[in-house]
């Protein structure tokens, strides 16, 4: 996608965009979505952002194998924050969790329950 409007909604001359809707189990045909965006010529690096900043810090997602999934996004150019841990949450059960980098160096943390 891309025009005017996507100039001005952006900020951004001659912004172009591609991307996709997933939709989010649980809510029918007609429930939310998160957009996935990819934007050519991006700006290039920016100062990578901390588990703990203000506002959007990290996405949280639920999957099905923590590590598997950690060794997926590095090898798809993203990197480790820390590394997997297991604990113990009373009432809930184990919890395995950790905190990656996507190739954009956002924050993103993958937990699953056993």
């Amino acid at each position: 996608m891309s025009g005017a409007w996507l100039d001005r909604a952006t900020g951004i001359d001659g912004a172009e965009a591609s991307g996709l809707h997933v939709r989010l189990p649980g809510h029918g045909a007609d429930g939310p979505t998160i957009e996935i965006l990819s934007y050519a010529g991006a700006s290039g690096p920016h100062q990578a952002s901390a588990v703990n900043d203000l506002g959007l810090g990290h996405l949280a997602f639920e999957v099905h194998d923590v590590d598997a999934v950690g060794r997926d996004i590095v090898r798809a150019g993203g990197t480790m924050v820390g590394e997997p841990a297991t604990t113990e949450i009373v009432g809930r059960g184990t919890l395995r969790v950790v905190f990656a980098r996507d190739p954009e160096g956002n924050i993103i943390e993958l937990l699953s329950w056993g």
